[in-house]
């Protein structure tokens, strides 16, 4: 009877991760849908070579916004999901206090540095003021938002935790768009900053909300214990993983740009938004897998831990293989939408597309990495991926142009996903992967 009940709970428990995935794939399928019509319509307004400044700038605040959420946002799901399963609701209090007014102080000193840098002509030709006070206005919303919504998902609110920032924010920026469109204003790369940071303020004020509204009564009214001085050195290894991460994906955009310009930027970026819907499966499930595999490893159950990984695995590379197939057979057709001139960037598309299916075969092997506590191997294995990436850029982005970005960047993933996939089967004995991979180290013992 024990046996059959466990088995029964199992499946249950199963079903709840696929509702949760299909849930968040759902949301995150509509998300992308929206940022891809907001995408098409910016690049055919700004043009690849004003799309090209605008997207380095973006992907300069999230940068900065990465920097001031110290890694935080990760360690905060996991810490959640893990005090509230102990019931420890006054040192989950104390930490959450203590994350919000880290990234605060930090976002504060980094604008503080961005404005020194600024004041002494940094920038200053490249960039309106107005353009440069709304980037710098942007990312410490971003970062609260992260920490916000991760909080949400540590407390098992995973669809809820991404409406604001998947959902809400795209909405309200096509409506801005839809409005200027019908005012007859001219977008540019101001504009186009201007409509985001309203967006991502109405998206701010809804996780807020929400959070006040779903968080436990325990949690509400629990009298907070300050965290131990040195808690927070425990997220800087989740800072190296999303800052070496951002960089290791964005180095060859920057180097692009430098080395090829605005415009082959503006191309290359077409289609580096457009792969990123490829990865739509496997961010899908790793949200409702990050609290659930917290909560399996915190109780030792081995089994229910593989049996999340392998559903997540399964859902995720069945997506994947969907989306790199379209891809693959009508990279024209696609980048068409974007304008004619876009289509340069069909062979980029093709390679770029060729790395995310590797990234949805391997499974989520760095999250699972992340949530037993392994932040050392992700670091380690994103920081040799960085060099390799950023090694294979400076010499192929010469040579092939924006090919050789997306080249440098599907090598990074393919390496750090190899990396990630021997390490979790040979130190947790988790297999992450859709493929009937043996763990190395019971073979060798056996």
């Amino acid at each position: 009877m024990p046996t059959l009940l466990k088995k029964f709970l199992a499946v249950i428990h199963g079903l709840s991760l696929f509702r949760a995935a299909a849930g968040s794939l759902g949301l995150k399928m509509t998300a992308a849908g929206l940022g891809f019509i907001n995408s098409i319509i910016l690049a055919r307004l700004l043009g690849p070579a004003e799309f090209g400044s605008y997207s380095i700038i973006f992907s300069i605040v999230n940068l900065a916004a990465a920097i001031a959420m110290l890694g935080l946002p990760k360690l905060t799901t996991r810490e959640t999901a893990t005090f509230a399963e102990h019931g420890q609701w006054s040192e989950l209090k104390g930490k959450l206090q203590s994350a919000h007014g880290w990234v605060m102080a930090t976002a504060l000193l980094i604008g503080v540095v961005s404005f020194l840098f600024l004041s002494v002509g940094f920038f200053k030709h490249e960039v309106s003021w107005i353009g440069i006070a709304m980037a710098m206005g942007i990312f410490p919303l971003l970062a609260l938002i992260q920490l916000r919504a991760s909080i949400l998902r540590g407390l098992h609110w995973i669809i809820l935790a991404d409406i604001p920032e998947l959902l809400l924010r795209p909405a309200a920026v096509f409506l801005l768009l839809v409005v200027a469109f019908q005012s007859s204003v001219r977008i540019n790369t101001v504009n186009a900053l201007g409509m985001q940071f309203a967006a991502i303020v109405f998206s701010l004020i809804t996780v807020s909300w929400l959070l006040k509204a779903k968080q436990p009564e325990q949690l509400k009214f629990a009298i907070p214990t300050p965290p131990p001085r040195l808690w927070i050195m425990a997220c800087m290894p989740f800072l190296s993983i999303t800052l070496i991460g951002l960089l290791e994906a964005q180095a060859p955009l920057y180097l692009l740009g430098y080395l090829g310009g605005a415009e082959q930027a503006g191309l290359y970026q077409a289609a580096n938004q457009l792969v990123g819907i490829v990865a739509i499966g496997l961010v899908s499930v790793n949200m409702p897998l990050q609290p659930k595999l917290s909560t399996a490893w915190a109780r030792s159950d081995m089994g229910q831990a593989q049996r999340l990984v392998t559903e997540t695995a399964r859902m995720a590379a069945g997506i994947g293989m969907i989306g790199v197939l379209l891809l693959l057979v009508f990279a024209e057709a696609i980048l068409r939408l974007y304008g004619q001139q876009y289509i340069e960037a069909s062979q980029a598309l093709r390679i770029l597309a060729i790395g995310q299916l590797v990234n949805a075969l391997s499974g989520s092997c760095g999250i699972v990495l992340l949530m037993t506590g392994h932040q050392r191997i992700v670091v380690q294995g994103l920081a040799a991926a960085l060099l390799l990436n950023f090694g294979v850029a400076y010499w192929a982005i010469p040579a092939f142009g924006m090919s050789g970005a997306a080249l440098a960047v599907t090598v990074g993933i393919v390496f750090w996903n190899i990396y990630y996939v021997f390490s979790a089967l040979n130190i947790l004995g988790l297999n992450t992967t859709v493929f009937p991979i043996k763990n190395m180290a019971n073979v060798r013992k056996s």
